[in-house]
């Protein structure tokens, strides 16, 4: 123990779930319990032994990233083991013959080590980790349960050689190629239902206004063509998507077959139909997306002419709007100036009624009054005193 660091050369004390094995002569160590001092300070300890072992009675969880390729599938699924990992108590030794022995100059055993370990122990055992998994059953939950089974058992043993126990295994898996696909298919179809909800919104406040109902043709031949080219473009998005996943399947399975035997009579034929049935696909997805293309091409000429057709109904419109307006008010110049003749022609004969009233009182009293402001006259002038009219 000659190169144990100064910091370390101390009395160590030990936590109750942390143990320690101190090896001399002795292949398995002598077990040092939790709770109790290690006398790292004292030079005569270090002499009598050649070296330590800490380790924790904790369960530690190792995450382990996997790649495996069913036979049902193009493509390889990735993910992740989730491994509760325990140190194995009825041989902690192990780790020090097993693990420390083949790294040398490794001082500590940390999560990742144990990581990288198990990915080197397991590769060429995982057909048997993952048997019977497929791409379809990959979210099923009793598929998920016999694969992590499985996992653990074939793991178990492998870790136990090297001194540690596995308590538990959880699988997590990545999305595969279908459901990236079918992810990206949702996100377009609630892009078109987020555009549809705003528009409807939108023509909602329109309708609320009345001065701005004339809008809404328009805004709604806008509409239109925004939803068209959404859809075209989610639809050529789909096309192109297809086209890419299928060139990635085709590429997988020609390497497949190229990696099991390329002379092989059989397998060439199988190439064969393959590239065939390949050509035909692609042939078909390619003149599917130039017959969409063509009616996208058509769809956008539609719109564009409805959006015209609409913007000229609506300056028609807006213009027949005004000149209505316009006639509407003559119309009521022309209204309010006969009403003002009739009102001055009306109040000309109440007065002349008037008037007459006045001179026929006058008559039958013997009075006298002035005909022109009806104002009676005493006396025999010449004129009237009020308004000053000869008489």
């Amino acid at each position: 123990m000659g190169d144990i660091p100064r910091w370390l050369r101390t009395e160590v004390s030990l936590r109750p779930e942390d143990e320690a094995l101190v090896f001399s002569t002795n292949a398995y160590g002598k077990p040092i319990l939790g709770g109790s001092t290690v006398p790292l300070g004292e030079r005569a300890f270090r002499r009598e032994n050649q070296s330590i072992l800490f380790y924790s009675g904790s369960v530690f969880p190792v995450p382990v990233p996997i790649e495996f390729k069913p036979e049902s599938s193009p493509l390889p699924l990735a993910g992740l083991m989730h491994l509760d990992v325990e140190i194995l108590k009825s041989q902690p030794s192990l780790i020090k013959e097993r693990i420390v022995s083949n790294y040398p100059g490794m001082s500590e055993i940390d999560i990742l080590a144990v990581s990288k370990l198990v990915l080197l122990r397991t590769s060429g055992i995982r057909g048997v980790m993952f048997e019977g998994l497929t791409e379809d059953k990959l979210r099923d939950p009793s598929s998920q349960i016999r694969i992590s089974d499985q996992v653990k058992s074939a793991l178990k043993g492998v870790l136990e050689e090297h001194g540690l126990n596995l308590r538990s295994v959880r699988m997590e898996w990545g999305q595969t190629a279908i459901e990236r696909k079918d992810a990206m298919e949702a996100m377009h179809e609630l892009q078109l239902a987020t555009l549809e909800e705003e528009s409807k919104s939108q023509g909602l406040e329109i309708l609320k206004s009345s001065r701005n109902r004339k809008k809404l043709s328009k805004m709604h031949a806008e509409f239109m063509v925004r939803l068209m080219k959404q859809k075209s473009d989610s639809e050529l998005d789909r096309a192109k998507n297809e086209r890419e996943f299928r060139n990635i399947e085709h590429e997988e399975r020609v390497n497949s077959l190229r990696a099991e035997n390329l002379e092989n009579r059989e397998m060439a034929r199988r190439m064969n139909e393959i590239e065939l049935e390949h050509k035909q696909k692609m042939e078909g997805i390619e003149r599917s997306l130039l017959e969409r293309q063509s009616e996208v091409e058509m769809q956008r000429s539609a719109t564009e002419s409805i959006l015209e057709a609409s913007e000229r109904e609506l300056e028609i419109k807006m213009k027949k709007d005004a000149h209505n307006q316009d006639m509407m008010d003559r119309a009521q110049v022309r209204k309010g100036k006969n009403l003002a003749d009739a009102m001055d022609a009306f109040q000309i004969v109440q007065e002349n009624k008037r008037k007459r009233m006045m001179i026929e009182k006058g008559s039958s009293t013997n009075a006298s009054f002035c005909p022109n402001c009806g104002k009676g006259i005493e006396g025999a002038p010449n004129f009237c005193m009020s308004c000053g009219a000869k008489l």
